[in-house]
């Protein structure tokens, strides 16, 4: 089996020739002394007066890593054309205390990606940079009550408008790799704020993109939006931040026998937050990973709303698509959702629940029977849907969301198996036109 090199550097010029050499050697900036990667992470910092403990930048950098190189080296040339072995060697600050977590990282890692890990700890010699100053006067403290992962989805921004309505404050962190993504996120800050004056409401966007791809995979993006917000919780003293994920997405317990396995992300699933607390708590940092959502629905966390009359307006706005370009070859704006991906046909029933849901928001309606009839490339996550929705009459629950990954403690089992049942419902109720 190839082992994939990853290396650490420092030079600019590296990145860009890293890029180039594809499978074998990816080098690529995770140092202060060259911004590419990290800018947007002291911005944030001098703009919201944040101090950043050094571990947490360790944990920054080693998320930036494994995003890079998850998109960056091919699995087709994999001995199993899936499963990547890769080497990645990382300065940290302290070399020792995360070497002592060296098993539990590459047991998180090996979890979420799916690949073979091994990883090596040398000793970080470079400094923070220097505070801009004129960008410090600029900005303001961040001075808020909650902290929550924002993505632009709906469920984002359903745990965003939740956390508002509790404590009229939020710092809302954002990773964006594409304009379109950004102004999503902007979009919807500006309407929060023009809904909630009185409230305080922070967006802080970070923006990570390798050179180059030749994964489209966002497997690993949670690891990145994990240690983003992990920082800024920590920066401001808030002991809990917040995940706002559906528990049906969470667990993404296989449609099909074909989706087993490393098939199926794993981004929120229980066990990935669960390791990640681990991690924090082994490291030092007093910040839990809360997901309160994950023994909901996507349809539960939208009828369950603290503001659903407010989500009636701008719900549509949000951006959960898988593939949310594929308008533009009917000509249609880009950033529309495609309407046949998981992600939208899980959206569309949430919606359908809650009798809010129109075909017209979407690029194609999977309710028009003759879709069926369209190539597999676009039907086959429907497909896939119908065929466990008559799976599960017969399948037990237990066994499927146990084939996801390990679940603890015990008594949850009990909760997230009502939970997919609910699920299931949903998605059944909304393609009812499929019944015979």
């Amino acid at each position: 089996m190839t082992v994939n090199t990853v290396h650490v550097k420092t030079d600019a010029e590296d990145v860009k020739a890293g890029s180039a050499l594809g499978n074998r050697i990816i080098d690529f900036t995770a140092s202060n002394t060259n911004q590419t990667l990290e800018k947007p992470l002291w911005l944030n910092r001098d703009f919201y007066n944040l101090e950043y403990q050094p571990v947490l930048v360790d944990l920054f950098r080693l998320a930036t890593s494994v995003f890079i190189i998850d998109k960056t080296i091919p699995r087709i040339e994999a001995y199993d054309r899936w499963t990547r072995d890769i080497e990645l060697n990382l300065p940290v600050s302290d070399p020792s205390l995360w070497y002592k977590n060296t098993n539990l990282i590459v047991k998180f890692l090996s979890f979420l990606t799916g690949d073979h890990w091994k990883v090596f700890f040398t000793q970080d010699k470079s400094i923070q940079p220097q505070r801009d100053i004129q960008l410090t006067k600029k900005g303001h403290k961040l001075d808020v009550k909650s902290v929550s992962l924002f993505s632009g989805g709906l469920d984002s921004f359903i745990g965003v408008v939740d956390q508002i309505v509790d404590t009229e404050s939020v710092a809302m962190i954002a990773h964006y790799d594409q304009g379109q993504v950004s102004k999503v996120q902007k979009l919807l800050h500006a309407s929060l704020v023009s809904q909630f004056p009185s409230a305080k409401i922070e967006l802080l966007q970070f923006f990570v993109q390798p050179l180059a791809t030749s994964e489209n995979t966002m497997r690993s993006r949670s690891l990145l939006f994990l240690s983003l917000g992990s920082i800024v919780a920590s920066s401001i003293s808030v002991k809990e931040l917040i995940v706002p994920e559906n528990g049906f997405i969470s667990l993404n317990v296989p449609l099909t026998y074909n989706r087993l396995g490393s098939l199926s992300t794993r981004t929120t699933h229980p066990n990935t937050l669960n390791l990640f607390n681990k991690l924090l708590q082994n490291l030092g940092i007093d910040v839990l990973v809360s997901d309160p959502y994950k023994f909901k629905t996507k349809g539960e966390m939208l009828s369950g709303s603290k503001s659903l009359k407010y989500l009636d307006n701008i719900a549509n706005e949000t951006m959960s698509c898988a593939h949310a370009n594929v308008g533009i070859y009917q000509h249609l704006p880009p950033n529309r959702h495609c309407g046949y991906c998981l992600p939208c046909l899980i959206r569309r029933a949430a919606f359908h629940r809650v009798g809010l849901d129109d075909s017209k928001h979407y690029t194609f309606n999977v309710l028009d029977l003759d879709f069926l009839e369209q190539d597999s490339g676009k039907t086959s996550d429907l497909r896939a849907v119908l065929h466990s929705i008559e799976n599960h009459k017969t399948n037990s629950t237990l066994t499927n969301i146990l084939k996801t990954g390990p679940i603890f403690p015990i008594k949850d089992l009990e909760y997230f198996c009502k939970m997919y049942d609910m699920g299931i419902q949903e998605l059944e109720s909304f393609l009812s036109v499929y019944k015979d």
